[in-house]
């Protein structure tokens, strides 16, 4: 979700520009919220996975498709968000 956002929310990013920052600072405030939702699912993966009873130690197993999913996605908005 936060990747539409980023990516299709331009208008989202225009007061920072008005402020004074240039394009790099506003493609590294786009690569931080972009990290931080990477960040936040693995986080609420994690404590699903923990309320459904699996241990610590495992949990890894399960969050590891999410995970390459979610490198996907980022690698597949990765020209809308940053132009390269």
């Amino acid at each position: 979700m936060v990747s539409l956002i980023v990516g299709l929310g331009a208008e989202l990013f225009e007061p920072p520009r008005h402020l004074g920052f240039d394009g790099g600072d506003i493609g590294l405030l786009k690569a931080a919220l972009f990290a931080l939702s990477l960040l936040w699912s693995i986080f609420l993966g994690y404590k699903i996975l923990g309320r459904q009873g699996v241990a610590s130690s495992q949990r890894w197993i399960p969050l590891t498709p999410g995970l390459m999913g979610s490198c996907i996605v980022a690698l597949a908005w990765w020209p809308a968000l940053f132009g390269v």
